[in-house]
């Protein structure tokens, strides 16, 4: 009986932990499949601030030209969600039920 009891103990136990093991893989997976935002760069700075500053005179600020922004029409739309149905209205004179 002790020894039945033990093996259902154990395999409670290596339940649980799958259960667990399983859990976090399909939570790294999700968190791995999911790409960057389209249109955000990241990269380093190796100029330092100080030589930035020297560069950027005031006749230069004056000269630059913005960079093109791009069109909201290019961004490919993600998932669509679910319109919630509009909430029914309460009247304001509401009719008593006649007798």
């Amino acid at each position: 009986m002790l020894q039945k009891r033990s093996m259902i103990q154990l395999s409670l136990v290596g339940a649980i932990a799958l259960a667990l093991l399983l859990g976090l893989f399909l939570t790294g997976r999700k968190r791995m499949s999911k790409p960057d935002p389209a249109g955000v760069a990241r990269h380093s700075l190796k100029t330092p601030a100080e030589d930035v500053q020297k560069y950027w005179t005031a006749e230069k600020m004056r000269e630059a030209k913005p960079v093109p922004m791009p069109h909201v029409s290019d961004v490919k739309e993600g998932k669509k969600r679910r319109q919630r149905p509009a909430k029914p209205q309460k009247s304001e004179n509401p009719e008593k039920p006649q007798a």
